[in-house]
């Protein structure tokens, strides 16, 4: 039986026994004689006054249970950093893979202790809580101090077993125990803070930052200017100025000032301590007399010296770094050439990809074997163009392909990474970089956005020839103990002259797309997992997972990222909070702030952005809503469908800023292609913006997203013109297309405002809440489309966001006037 289980059935059953048992040793008096029962009832004061007594007690236990469940909080706060630390390699000589294990059943523990707590509500229990926080905060000690070389099991049975054998505690010792554990935590953070470092690390974080908080480095250079500037003071003051006491001191310090006779020989030469020969030398070598010599040679030099100068500052300032990794403990990089990389990654790393995996695995596997294929007369491709859009995995495959070769041939395999601007900017750039490829061959050559080199036949003829005869020299070479193989990346494969495509060259191109909906899930699994993660629930994850189509794996990583620090920062363990916070932010581009504008015109975008968000959830769209919010929103450029080339481009939208948005996601099972009637409500919900402002405020100005109606016409020139281009067609036979599509716009506008109007006032509630929360969820307007209401939101969550209510919350109508958040 697993320890959790062990755990968790004493500790019911403790629970399941000690409210009777604690009640009756609390609440009675143990004192009371059969006397004193009888004359209970003229003691009417005493019973009046038990409630209350009681009430008092019940409130002191629940205290003392939030104190015990803070420190469960904070130690599995403690744990999750002490998993990222391991994580990251930061402690030297532990087992990664056992310690992370290790974490995450500590974790799965304290989870399961937090959700039996709910039952608790007897000292007896809060006691027991406490016997165990010490036994695993004592094991987690033990664990640190041995660096995570060593893993026993948690001895918590006989703790507990001694616990349930004793009387009922009291509130004090109950107290007593809280207090022992705060100073135990206190240690665990300390200790978890420094784990991995050694003694001399410790003293020199100590040492740099009582240096940086008392600005010591400022403090020593403004002392040393001041040791020059007196010194400077002290050598040159004439006698018949200076005091009798600063010539008498002078003298002991630095003795005479150098004196030269007529015929250039020193005259007080007998009279010189060291500072006076350092000044006679000085004067000497004309260091203090600058002539016309020296400043015209300056002059030619300065130049290069300062060049090489700020060379020799950045290899120095490479090095400090380097070197102040190391005295602190942390990790130490150490580059040869940025081109020349140690590949990291091997296949199993990737998820997804797998007919590109399947392609290049062949490769591996006749570079394994070659003797089996040669017999055949069977030669493998050796250049493949990874092509797709950007941070789809391109240089990461490149990598993970690199290193499944470097174990089929061994530690002499190299990988080179180089980027196309980087081979532009060189004087020698293209030859120097075939023949690193031919020197340091086996190899895998990368060259990543090769179409920014320009090598086409109308751009850069020269530099296309060079390419293409030295990939022919390259890939060609019958040596199969020492191939080149080269890869390229582009997102543009279009501008690629066709030669570079041919057979010898780059033949085949792989084609990386974004990871589907279950590739993004279990990446987020991965990750959290990776780093010691259980406080995330899985439907969320689900949800992260649909609501991110056309993410990278890049880009989920930087949400995991920006969601820890702020988990780090806030004191609390990761949850589905950070990770909204951080998509909100990382990936949505929300500025959570209240737009700045009059009270009129954000009643106005409020109802704007209710009736899109309205009209999404009501039609049979392909989306569903995400959220939707009036805060700033960061436009970023993306790819724009095949329907927006019937807007003219005057008349596309601009803007880098806007106020509010709708966030959408597509439906479960719904792929990349849309049917007519999909395409018909694209078009009304376009139109829904402007038309639920005419139902609200009567009138429209069209001034609040006026490319909505350009956005909604384009979509039914599109359904009309059955994907034609306007240009592709006759004039006549155009303009009547035309009519039909403006017909077909006023179609939807007049159904689309029909339907709205049958909830005008859910888009009033909707209205309200985003001026009151600013941003809502896609679970908020369902609750509102189901006449439930809104909770406020608590104060640890953001504030401009509404919360979802508990599922005990009671389901009550929503009034049109007066919303109940």
């Amino acid at each position: 039986m697993k320890l959790t289980n062990r755990i968790n059935i004493l500790l019911l059953c403790v629970i399941a026994s000690a409210p009777s048992i604690v009640t009756s040793s609390i609440y009675a008096n143990p004192k009371a004689t059969p006397t004193e029962e009888k004359a209970s009832s003229e003691s009417t004061h005493q019973e009046n006054s038990a409630p209350a007594d009681r009430q008092l007690l019940e409130d002191t236990i629940e205290l003392h249970l939030r104190s015990t469940l803070e420190l469960y909080k904070k130690f599995d706060f403690a744990l999750e950093n002490l998993a990222q630390v391991i994580n990251n390699n930061q402690i030297r000589g532990c087992d990664k893979t056992k310690a992370l294990e290790h974490i995450k059943m500590l974790r799965f523990n304290i989870a399961q202790l937090q959700g039996t707590s709910a039952l608790v509500n007897d000292p007896m229990s809060i006691k027991l809580l406490n016997v165990i926080f010490k036994g695993l905060a004592d094991h987690l000690r033990f664990v640190i101090k041995q660096n995570f070389t060593q893993f026993p099991e948690p001895q918590l049975e006989d703790l507990i077993k001694n616990t349930v054998t004793r009387n009922a505690p009291s509130i004090d010792s109950l107290k007593l125990d809280i207090e022992v554990n705060e100073k135990l935590m206190n240690s665990i953070d300390v200790e978890a803070n420094r784990v991995g470092l050694s003694l001399f690390n410790r003293a020199y974080r100590r040492v740099e930052k009582f240096a940086n908080d008392h600005t010591l480095l400022s403090k020593g250079g403004a002392l040393l200017a001041a040791g020059v500037l007196a010194y400077l003071l002290i050598a040159n003051l004439p006698d018949k100025i200076a005091p009798e006491w600063f010539t008498a001191a002078r003298k002991n310090t630095i003795g005479q000032a150098p004196k030269v006779a007529i015929d250039g020989t020193l005259a007080n030469e007998d009279h010189l301590n060291k500072a006076g020969w350092i000044q006679y030398y000085g004067q000497e070598l004309g260091f203090l007399k600058l002539t016309l010599p020296p400043m015209i040679t300056w002059e030619l030099i300065r130049d290069p010296l300062k060049e090489r100068f700020d060379e020799t500052k950045k290899w120095m300032s490479r090095k400090w770094e380097n070197v102040r990794a190391y005295l602190r403990g942390g990790p130490v990089v150490r580059k040869t050439d940025p081109w020349m990389i140690d590949p990291r990654y091997r296949f199993k790393d990737i998820i997804g990809k797998d007919h590109i995996k399947d392609q290049l695995s062949r490769i591996v596997e006749y570079f394994r074997n070659r003797e089996k294929f040669n017999r055949s007369g069977m030669k493998p491709p050796k250049g493949f163009l990874f092509a797709g859009d950007t941070r789809t995995g391109k240089t990461f495959m490149a990598e993970a392909f690199a290193g499944e070769l470097k174990d089929a041939f061994g530690e002499n395999f190299n990988f080179l990474s180089f980027v196309a601007a980087d081979i532009l900017r060189d004087e020698h750039g293209l030859s120097r970089v075939m023949f690193y490829a031919r020197y340091y061959a086996p190899c895998v050559l990368f060259i990543d956005e090769i179409d920014m080199l320009g090598a086409q036949r109308d751009k850069n003829a020269a530099l296309l020839s060079q390419l293409l005869t030295a990939m022919s020299g390259v890939t060609t070479d019958e040596d199969d103990a020492r191939p080149v193989i080269m890869l390229a990346a582009t997102n543009a494969p279009q501008n690629l002259d066709y030669a570079l495509l041919q057979p010898g060259r780059f033949e085949k191109t792989l084609w990386f797309m974004h990871p589907t909906l279950e590739e993004r899930q279990y990446f987020l699994h991965k990750e959290l997992d990776k780093i010691g993660i259980m406080t995330v629930d899985a439907d969320y994850l689900k949800k992260l997972a649909q609501e991110t189509e056309s993410i990278s794996f890049e880009a989920l990583r930087r949400i995991i990222a920006t969601a820890l620090h702020y988990a780090k920062t806030e004191g609390e363990s990761l949850n589905e909070f950070h990770l909204e916070r951080a998509f909100d932010e990382e990936t949505r581009l929300i500025l959570f702030e209240d737009p700045r504008l009059p009270a009129h015109e954000k009643h106005l975008v409020a109802i704007h952005q209710a009736g899109h968000a309205l009209a999404t959830m009501l039609l049979e769209s392909s989306q569903s809503v995400a959220k939707v919010t009036i805060c700033p929103v960061n436009i970023k450029p993306k790819e724009e469908p095949t329907w927006m080339k019937y807007v003219q481009e005057n008349e596309k939208q601009r803007e880098t800023v806007e106020n509010g948005k709708v966030f959408t996601c597509p439906k479960d099972g719904k792929g990349t292609y849309n049917s007519h009637d999909e395409l018909i409500a694209q078009c009304k919900i376009d139109l829904a913006g402007h038309v639920a402002e005419k139902l609200i405020l009567g009138n429209s100005g069209y001034t609040y997203h006026r490319h909505d109606n350009q956005k909604a016409l384009a979509m039914a020139k599109y359904i009309v013109f059955k994907g034609i281009k306007e240009s592709e067609l006759p004039k006549e036979q155009c303009k009547k297309l035309q009519e039909e599509a403006y017909q077909l716009m006023n179609r939807c506008e007049k159904e689309v405002s029909d339907l709205l109007m049958q909830h005008k006032d859910k888009i009033e509630i909707t209205a309200q809440a985003l001026e009151k929360y600013l941003s809502l969820s896609g679970y908020h307007l369902e609750l509102i489309m189901q006449g439930k209401p809104l909770t406020k939101p608590e104060a640890s969550e953001q504030p401009t966001e509404a919360d979802a209510p508990s599922p005990s919350a009671e389901s009550a109508p929503l009034a049109t006037a007066d919303v109940n958040f």
